[in-house]
């Protein structure tokens, strides 16, 4: 067989395989691109490998028919369509990829410099020189510009998947730059045409190596968005339980924490010993029947709030519910509490006036125990209720209202 038959038969079964490798990495990216959140870059970067392809699938057939010309002219057209689709998309995708998700190529970036193309290619279809050389003047720029804005991409993005892509746009562009110049001194050095057959039997081989491997580093960045997507879906899910979880700590009404965190131990760290302080607040009852709820829930708030401005740092308020609280102090002496409950309760302002009731006073039935450690804390809550009521049941009757 002939050397120029050779090659050719050579150059045939590279087609063949890229055809094959072209229709595994367009379904890739049709999966791949279903899978997750929706990343415009590699949509169009999908739609390249099946530009690729389908200009590949047109090549495959103008050298399968003989006849009619008109045909073959179509598919040579077809042909010079998906590749420069294919290269100009590439380059679309990686501007998307550096300038982020809100980022849109307009259509007639990629349109026009197809038909100006398709324009060109049709004055010698039968040329081929000329239709890679036509080729090589849109790869050449775009995929070189493709490498630089991979290379660019700023932390955190920028990690061995964005380095391996920008390596081989690079390396492409440099092999279209070697066509170019091959093909263009073609006629000027008779001497090496073995070496250009042989580089026309193998020039498939190289572009499959170079557009697997293309692939795959588009693979890996679609990969590392999406690992980094999941991290922050995780730290958003974290920071939202977290939330709730504080949520479900404090009473609405009041902003006191509530007995959830009591029993949780929440703020009790501090609480080696000291002094727990059972409060109800009295009359709340009465306001409720005579003002109506509105005017309880405002004195409860109102109560909560001039506590909390009598508190010190480590003291923590909790509402276990209805009109009553408790107050655990860490490193308080129940006299020194007693002083301190007597002095703030007799200080309290009066829940101001509204339009539809007058000001309304607050006053607290209150008993104090002391505790030597966390786990005596239940017992001094029983002890420090139990004189919250008995002096409740000494005092005189009546309340606010």
């Amino acid at each position: 067989m002939p050397h120029s038959e050779i090659g050719r038969a050579i150059s045939l079964a590279g087609l063949g395989t890229q055809v094959a490798m072209s229709v595994l990495i367009a379904f890739l990216f049709a999966v791949l691109s279903r899978a997750g959140s929706p990343r415009n870059y590699f949509t169009v970067w999908k739609l390249a490998w099946f530009a690729l392809l389908a200009g590949l699938l047109a090549l495959s057939g103008a050298f399968a028919v003989s006849s009619p010309p008109v045909l073959i002219g179509t598919l040579f057209l077809l042909y010079q369509a998906g590749k420069t689709l294919h290269f100009l998309l590439l380059g679309a995708g990686a501007w998307q990829f550096l300038s982020g998700p809100e980022a849109r190529v307009p259509g007639s970036l990629v349109a026009v410099p197809v038909l100006v193309l398709l324009g060109l290619s049709a004055l010698d279809l039968g040329n081929t020189m000329w239709l890679i050389c036509l080729q090589s003047a849109i790869a050449v720029p775009v995929l070189g510009a493709a490498a630089w804005m991979m290379a660019a991409v700023p932390p955190p993005r920028r990690a061995a998947p964005s380095v391996a892509a920008a390596s081989t746009f690079a390396a492409t562009a440099l092999l279209w730059s070697f066509y170019l110049y091959l093909f263009m001194t073609r006629g000027a050095d008779t001497q090496a045409s073995p070496w250009r057959e042989t580089l026309r039997a193998y020039n498939s081989y190289a572009d499959l190596l170079l557009e697997t491997l293309l692939a795959f580093a588009m693979v890996l960045l679609r990969a590392q968005d999406a690992q980094r997507e999941l991290i922050s879906a995780h730290e958003a899910l974290g920071r939202a339980h977290d939330r709730l979880r504080e949520q479900s700590l404090y009473d609405p009404l009041t902003g006191a924490l509530n007995r959830r965190a009591f029993d949780e131990g929440v703020g009790l760290a501090l609480a080696g010993g000291g002094a727990v302080v059972v409060a109800d607040v009295d009359g709340l009852k009465l306001v409720n029947d005579t003002w109506g709820h509105l005017a309880g829930d405002a004195l409860l708030r109102h109560f909560v709030m001039e506590m909390k401005s009598r508190l010190r740092d480590r003291d923590r308020l909790y509402r276990f519910g209805g009109d009553e609280f408790v107050l655990v102090a860490p490193g308080a002496g129940v006299e020194r509490m007693t002083f301190r409950m007597e002095q703030a309760l007799s200080s309290l302002s009066d829940l101001p006036a509204s339009a539809d009731r007058p000001a309304l006073p607050v006053r607290a039935s209150w008993g104090a125990a002391p505790f030597t450690t966390e786990a005596g804390l239940a017992s001094a809550l029983q002890a420090a209720d139990a004189l919250m009521y008995e002096r409740k049941r000494a005092s005189r009757p009546g309340g606010p209202g």
